[in-house]
């Protein structure tokens, strides 16, 4: 299947909170690992869903398990983040996803929100936790999009279509759901690393590094 490709929504503006995604360490728990603690989220700008209980995703680089604690942050008018919701479960080497419970109180249409991923290499040494950071924005879906998913119930064409109207979050959700194949994943990291190396920030150059990184160990 060739995919119509992800292209950013054209309101998409760059994330004014939106820290290095390893704001700590070096991006991994084990000392001579390949890859690094990852967001699978644009970092160029705001990726959007239309899901109020979303999925987010990002990858592991350590064969061992450790704890991760996944946060989510609503926002003030000021832009200050406030503690929404926290888990913590164990983590697995290679990509990794986690959607908000449809037990809590789904996010809002219109508002932006901030995730967090800490990866707890040592509860004795906070210092030592590997965490990545990034926005979302919840937006309504078009029309025409909710009439073209309405046709159809594959993960790869609900993917592209997601992809296609600017819904990072949405489409690689879908594609993740495809267990038979990696080529609908793989295709939309190769569209946001495209879309990542057009970004000027120093941070934006190293998410589109470690995304190649992912790119490089999904290929394998």
């Amino acid at each position: 299947m060739v995919l119509a490709g992800y292209k950013p929504p054209r309101s998409s503006r760059p994330s004014g909170s939106t820290i290095a995604t390893t704001v700590r360490g070096e991006g991994s728990c084990e000392a001579g690992t390949k890859g690094t603690l990852t967001a699978l989220a644009p970092l160029s700008h705001i990726g959007q869903t239309t899901a109020t209980h979303p999925t987010f995703a990002w990858y592991v680089p350590d064969n061992q398990s450790y704890s991760i604690e996944f946060t989510l942050y609503s926002r003030t008018s000021s832009g200050k983040p406030v503690l929404l919701y926290q888990t913590q479960f164990k983590s697995k080497k290679g990509i990794m996803q986690y959607s908000l419970p449809n037990s809590e109180a789904g996010l809002k249409v219109g508002q932006t929100y901030l995730w967090q991923v800490a990866l707890l290499c040592n509860p004795d040494s906070p210092d030592k936790d590997q965490v990545l950071r990034t926005d979302v924005e919840v937006v309504a879906m078009p029309a025409a999009l909710e009439s073209s998913l309405a046709k159809t119930s594959d993960n790869s064409q609900r993917a592209n279509l997601f992809a296609k109207f600017g819904f990072w979050y949405d489409a690689i959700a879908e594609a993740l759901k495809d267990t038979k194949t990696k080529s609908v994943t793989i295709s939309l990291l190769e569209n946001l690393i495209n879309v990542e190396a057009t970004g000027t920030p120093d941070k934006v150059k190293q998410q589109h590094d470690r995304l190649q990184q992912v790119l490089n160990a999904e290929q394998q």
